[in-house]
């Protein structure tokens, strides 16, 4: 009998060691910041970064979406102010989840809680990071397909569009006209007695590895700027 009972203990045990103990963790966290795993974002991106409350604590969030149905698949939490110890309190406080000093990872039934330095925010810098598995599986999936890197080298071409005209915009603020060619984004090419640049440190090619096509006006008070894409017909702006 006594034999049995041993035995009967062995998984609690082990469950206590990987989820600790004391308290009972929840059966899947749904949200981190009141952002919800597993769900579609209202923002197509793959990635972003915005900062939130955890606790008493600010925090940096990171949230992953999948690259095509965008579903958060996981979120990163970088606390960069405060001890290990008191990341783990606000762990235990906030999920039930009763980390152990020193403990990195937890698997919950439907999610997994890790811990993990991240020097690029400090040298004391931890990164407390919540995956939700069945979104990950689909993240594992629609990552290798064609049409996410398509459609990564598409956001890429606006985004640098978008940093290439702010760039332009505060030409045309300083001169009163848009530039003849975009190299004067970077360079007093012309000898302009108003340029105050450099606007940009350097032009970036699109995507595909081809200058952007960009024209301006006869009077430089207005532009044409846009990609042509990979096959060289399409107008991407």
């Amino acid at each position: 009998m006594k034999r049995n009972i041993f035995f009967i203990f062995i998984p609690v045990i082990i469950h206590s060691v990987l989820c600790g103990c004391g308290k009972t963790p929840p059966e899947r966290i749904e949200s981190v910041c009141r952002i919800p795993l597993g769900e579609k974002s209202e923002f197509k991106v793959e990635k972003r970064a915005r900062y939130g409350i955890f606790g008493k604590h600010e925090v940096l969030l990171e949230t992953h979406c999948t690259p095509l149905s965008f579903l958060i698949w996981k979120v990163d939490m970088i606390f960069t102010d405060i001890s290990a110890g008191e990341v783990y309190d606000a762990l235990r406080e906030s999920w039930q989840t009763s980390f152990t000093s020193g403990q990195n990872c937890c698997e919950l039934p439907g999610s997994t809680v890790k811990i993990t330095p991240d020097y690029t925010h400090g040298p004391s810098a931890l990164k407390v990071s919540v995956t939700d598995r069945k979104a990950a599986a689909i993240y594992q999936t629609e990552n290798s397909s064609p049409q996410a890197e398509k459609n990564r080298k598409l956001y890429s071409c606006q985004r640098d569009i978008a940093l290439i005209e702010e760039a332009l915009e505060h030409f045309f603020t300083d001169t009163e006209m848009y530039p003849r060619v975009l190299p004067e984004l970077r360079e007093n090419i012309l000898l302009r007695p108003k340029w105050d640049g450099p606007y940009l440190d350097n032009i970036p090619a699109d995507p595909w590895g081809k200058k952007f096509h960009y024209r301006t006006a006869a009077d430089g008070k207005s532009y044409e700027l846009y990609s042509r894409g990979e096959n060289g017909t399409d107008k991407i702006r």
